[in-house]
């Protein structure tokens, strides 16, 4: 990634332009399930939002940027960073996070941004809902 972002006052349109998305999956009761979505540009991440419908008390999530295609050359499935790492959720709140990086997290193109969610629950399943906030490189 030439003239990689490494502070919020690096965001300028000549450098990056926005490309926000939401995306959305299933994890299934009693399990941990891997909801990806994969960046096809090299991008920085910028602010999450989760949303999670019918989680229960014991779930927890993590949000990691995964090669999952070996993209990078190190290996498939290799976690090329963490955002969070197995928070618990609250079950008094839909919207379990809105979250604005201090710092910009790279996100290398062709990888992906993963939420990995853990359901307690033995039966039903979780609706998982993801709004990512990033930025793509201009070439």
């Amino acid at each position: 990634m030439a003239g990689v972002i490494t502070k919020r006052s690096d965001f300028d349109s000549d450098r990056v332009t926005p490309a926000h998305v939401g995306f959305t999956g299933t994890a299934s009761a009693n399990a941990t399930s891997n909801i990806d979505y994969k960046v096809t540009a090299d991008s920085v991440l910028d602010r999450i939002q989760l949303i999670f419908s019918s989680s229960l008390l014991g779930d927890k999530y993590t949000v990691q940027i995964v090669d999952k295609d070996n993209a990078l050359g190190g290996g498939a499935n290799i976690v090329v960073a963490s955002v969070f790492n197995e928070f618990n959720v609250d079950t008094a709140l839909q919207t379990q996070v809105d979250y604005t990086s201090p710092i910009p997290i790279a996100i290398p193109a062709n990888t992906y941004i993963r939420v990995r969610y853990t359901a307690t629950a033995l039966l039903g399943s979780v609706g998982v809902k993801a709004n990512v906030f990033k930025f793509e490189y201009r070439d």
